[in-house]
């Protein structure tokens, strides 16, 4: 999606996959923080619309200068969550997780 807005659709994700402080994979990041994880996407641009081929293209070009910054977007159903004793809600499942990418321009 663009700008977090649900109806305005780019591409769907593929894979999200949580990497915890500390993960191997992380050694080829130049100057990644030991104890810094990560969400890690792979997404598809629907490049067969000029919404996902502008998106495409604006992205690319934000990654290029090294300012590029991504977030999130799924929903919880009813029962897609519980809670622990903490008071930390735990998800289970969700909706729209794979099909909810969010770019947008990094604010400084």
């Amino acid at each position: 999606m663009w700008h977090h807005e649900w109806k305005d659709a780019v591409g769907v994700v593929l894979d999200v996959e949580e990497r915890m402080p500390g993960d191997p994979r992380f050694a080829d990041v130049p100057d990644w923080p030991p104890e810094v994880g990560a969400l890690v996407a792979t997404v598809e641009y629907n490049r067969r619309t000029s919404k996902g081929r502008d998106t495409y293209e604006q992205v690319k070009q934000w990654y290029e200068h090294g300012e590029a910054a991504f977030s999130i977007g799924y929903r919880v159903p009813a029962d897609g969550a519980t809670r622990r004793a903490d008071g930390v809600r735990v998800i289970t499942d969700s909706i729209c997780s794979r099909s909810a990418l969010s770019c947008s321009a990094p604010t400084p």
